[in-house]
């Protein structure tokens, strides 16, 4: 599961890689995740392997959000005072977060269901990139005819 994630992700944790380059001296990313549940832990994992893999030299933290920080939806200060250049964020909680914060660097996000739809694309933060995890209605409707085919 880690490497379909990892080769999910990859592109867009390069764009973060590439904006980190430009960064003069610390060369640092932030991987926020929503929480510890192990979806997020595999794909903090898939996120640190591949940004190692494409520069050993950078500072890369991962930080886990706790139920308190979760409820407050706001980025916790201990991510701040981290100076991230790139911030990476997986799940819909850390990357609201992360979106309410002022933290002016690229943004990836991943495993965010319907952003669009609960107001994480937001025009004021074009820096902001990811991947969505929408499922089509038709998709729903498609799995629900399998399970009970005679159900209109």
């Amino acid at each position: 599961m880690a490497f379909r994630l990892a080769g999910a992700v990859a592109p867009l944790l390069l764009v973060a890689l590439a904006a980190v380059a430009r960064a003069e001296q610390s060369r640092a990313v932030a991987i926020v995740q929503s929480s510890e549940a192990a979806p997020f832990a595999v794909a903090a994992g898939a996120a640190v392997e591949t940004l190692r893999a494409a520069d050993a030299s950078l500072r890369i933290e991962s930080f886990t959000f706790t139920r308190e920080e979760s409820q407050a939806g706001r980025l916790p200060d201990r991510v701040k005072a981290f100076a991230a250049d790139a911030l990476v964020t997986l799940g819909s909680s850390a990357t609201a977060a992360a979106l309410d914060s002022v933290v002016p660097v690229p943004h990836i996000f991943a495993m965010v269901l319907y952003p669009q739809a609960s107001g994480l694309l937001r025009a004021e933060r074009p820096q902001s990139r990811g991947i969505a995890l929408d499922i089509p209605l038709e998709r729903h409707f498609d799995l629900l005819r399998r399970i009970k085919p005679d159900s209109r």
